[in-house]
């Protein structure tokens, strides 16, 4: 198959001029950092449907809707190829075309840096504070 797009997940950390540090996980395509907020959560959980429409990007709250995102981005996974048809996400390319294997290897990479993530806020006791923290963060918190 040619022409075909990559995809790929990166970690990466800032310090903010305040010095509070801010994690995030970032989407990587055809080998360049796509802007906006990447949703790592719901590209990591998503189900293996043939068609499903989720929000790769979404808003800094979390609620794609506040960044203007209603219909998210259709995706259709194929026997060799995994098809990304954006509607309003605001990705780089309106439709994306990747391997399969490549695709399903970056969804497991993305899922196991979000583990990674919530185990280091963990040991630096990321809510302590919270009356409700059970020394344990669940992947939303990403």
């Amino acid at each position: 198959m040619k022409n075909l797009d990559t995809i790929d997940v990166s970690y990466n950390e800032i310090t903010h001029d305040c010095g509070t540090l801010g994690e995030y996980i970032e989407l990587v395509l055809n080998g360049e950092t796509v802007k906006g907020n990447f949703d790592a959560y719901s590209f990591a959980l998503s189900g293996d449907d043939r068609i499903e429409t989720y929000y790769v990007l979404t808003c800094g709250c979390g609620v794609a809707g506040c960044a203007g995102i209603f219909d998210g981005t259709e995706v259709k996974r194929r026997r060799y190829t995994v098809e990304w048809r954006d509607i309003d996400c605001g990705l780089p390319k309106r439709f994306y075309n990747f391997d399969r294997a490549s695709y399903d290897a970056a969804v497991e990479k993305a899922f196991r840096l979000m583990r990674e993530l919530a185990v280091k806020r963990e040991a630096r006791g990321a809510n302590e504070e919270d009356e409700a923290f059970d020394g344990i963060l669940g992947f939303w918190s990403l």
